[in-house]
């Protein structure tokens, strides 16, 4: 078996059958740059790549053989069988200074710079670090000068996002910044070049081994990272032995405020937006039988906003929602309904950006990781289980961040007013607060939301994506 490129299995799992395996090996000795291991793919009934528990009923009957396979990461690569192995191939000599391109002419606000040093002071001191920051604060800028002086150490980073959206749009905002050293990995786009600066979801770091010097991930309480041990797996077999993780969040998670808490990790905070205004204050209305009929009022509420040269997004809580809200919109402008099951999705995204769509109809697959011009916002079924406070912090958060039109209007829409409704205006104004007390507030909080946050991760969230 001929290796036709050896810089793209280093640092990644390369699945091999049975019958191809001694061939590869022989390939591989005589690179003495390199070392390689192999290891079975599937160890005491857990997949090596995506470390899922594989049931026994779970396998094919193969040459007179029973062989086991995992299903649930079929989507990843080659089906991982029990016959099967993974070469993990590492390249011995260390990462080596170098020079690279670096084209950003914008400036950080004093509080962004401040921050962005915290960062490399623990990046240095290989401490991992969470950068606690509101919506809207910056966060990818607040990230170049840790991304540049990594990459000019000849590291390895990863940049993981929840989801496709919010990698493709990373991509395009941090690749004119850093030419020729990005590759983005998200399902439907999984060619992998060998370069320092990958940026990918969550489930791509399943086909790499100890990789990554650093690991950053964006919106670390997301679904699908969030709560799932698997995929925690999975991030840390893919960091290197020394490596270090950073973690960024509007709303971090229970377990990670603790870990601030005690000491574990560091911690930076942006309190404000880049801008300086003010965090929108989400405003509720009643509203009753929403999906069988949209009132008169709300329709010119929106024909109001495009006529102010405005954009709206309406987001629902199911993706059957979608359909149902899109077939009531009427003389409100063109608009597109979105989910992650809409084969379109990045091109009406596009279009909306080009403002040639006035609106979109979504689930949560945007309520992170993008931002827009001049913007409001409206949530249907906010009293529904499937928003979070996180959720509502987060979709709120969409309003008002570019700098030319830093307001907006987020309207909530339910039959109730809720707990998690007050609390999100509640944790907005707390955040005016100075950044020792907020983080005293938060910690006295922790174990009444853990218990919520139990609560809230039961609930199966697949069919609403």
């Amino acid at each position: 078996m001929q290796i036709k490129n050896i810089k793209l299995m280093v640092g990644r799992k390369t699945y091999v059958n049975a019958e191809k395996l001694g061939s590869l090996c022989l390939s591989l000795m005589p690179l003495i740059e390199y070392q390689y291991r192999v290891s079975p793919a599937i160890i005491q009934g857990v997949c090596q790549r995506c470390d899922a528990k594989i049931d026994e009923q779970y396998s094919i009957l193969q040459q007179q053989r029973l062989i086991i396979y995992c299903w649930r990461c079929t989507t990843m690569g080659p089906t991982v069988k029990s016959d099967g192995h993974f070469i993990y191939v590492q390249k011995i000599t260390p990462p080596e200074q170098c020079v690279i391109e670096f084209n950003w002419a914008g400036a950080l606000t004093e509080k962004q710079a401040k921050v962005a040093q915290q960062q490399i002071r623990a990046w240095r001191q290989k401490r991992a670090h969470l950068m606690y920051a509101v919506t809207g604060a910056g966060k990818t800028e607040t990230l170049l000068p840790l991304l540049k002086v990594a990459l000019e150490n000849g590291q390895n980073i990863a940049l993981v996002a929840p989801r496709r959206d919010v990698v493709v749009e990373l991509s395009q905002r941090l690749a004119p910044i850093f030419p020729e050293l990005i590759t983005s990995l998200y399902g439907g786009h999984t060619d992998y070049i060998a370069r320092p600066l990958v940026i990918c979801t969550i489930h791509q770091l399943m086909n790499f081994h100890q990789n990554f010097d650093l690991i950053i991930i964006d919106e670390v309480d997301a679904f699908p990272y969030a709560g799932n041990r698997a995929l925690k797996n999975v991030l840390q077999g893919s960091l290197k032995q020394e490596g270090i993780t950073h973690y960024l969040s509007a709303t971090p998670p229970v377990n990670l405020r603790w870990l601030v808490t005690v000491g574990k990790i560091e911690q930076s905070f942006l309190a404000v937006r880049y801008h300086g205004h003010q965090l929108p204050m989400l405003k509720f209305r009643r509203i009753n039988d929403w999906r069988k009929n949209l009132p008169g009022w709300f329709l010119e509420l929106l024909r109001e906003v495009v006529q102010r040269g405005r954009q709206w997004l309406i987001f629902v809580p199911t993706i059957q929602d979608v359909a149902v809200i899109s077939s009531q919109l009427l003389d409100v402008g063109d608009f597109a309904g979105l989910s992650s099951q809409s084969a379109d999705r990045n091109l009406q995204i596009q279009r909306f950006r080009n403002d040639e769509l006035k609106g979109l109809v979504t689930t949560t697959i945007l309520e992170r990781g993008v931002t827009f011009g001049a913007l409001d916002v409206f949530i249907l079924g906010a009293d529904e289980s499937i928003y979070t406070k996180a959720n509502l912090i987060q979709i709120a958060g969409r309003v008002g961040r570019r700098k030319k039109t830093p307001d907006g209007l987020a309207l909530a829409l339910g039959q109730e007013y809720t707990v998690k409704l007050t609390n999100i205006n509640s944790v907005n104004k707390r955040i005016k607060i100075s950044p020792i007390s907020t983080i005293f507030l938060f910690s006295m909080s922790i174990f009444v939301e853990a218990t919520r946050e139990g609560e809230e991760n039961k609930w199966n969230i697949s069919r609403y994506r």
